[in-house]
């Protein structure tokens, strides 16, 4: 049987950590530097290129794509089954009669 603190040091070496980068840890000044430099229009470019870059790395995360795959299909498969418990006790009243035990 495995202690608390090595089943947490078990469980932790399935995950990979990825360092980041903070984006803002110093970007402002970093902005206003590009902005007095070359200009405003420089500015907001490079902010929209970060901008667009971290989308992107976030877009190719795997993770990602399988936690929205999962949330898409168990909402659907959630509303099928609400809208068969609207339907479903109707029918069987309708085909089987009113003697049968639907909430049984």
């Amino acid at each position: 049987v495995l202690g608390a603190y090595a089943w947490r040091q078990k469980a932790a070496s399935r995950y990979s950590v990825t360092p980041t980068q903070l984006r803002s840890d110093g970007a402002m000044t970093h902005l206003r530097q590009i902005a007095h430099t070359k200009g405003y229009r420089a500015a907001a470019s490079s902010l929209l290129w970060s901008i667009s870059n971290d989308i992107a790395q976030a877009a190719r995360m795997r993770q990602l794509w399988m936690a929205i795959t999962f949330s898409l299909s168990s909402f659907f498969v959630g509303k099928q089954w609400a809208e068969l418990e609207i339907v479903m006790p109707a029918f069987l009243e309708r085909y089987y009669g009113e003697g049968i035990p639907i909430y049984t």
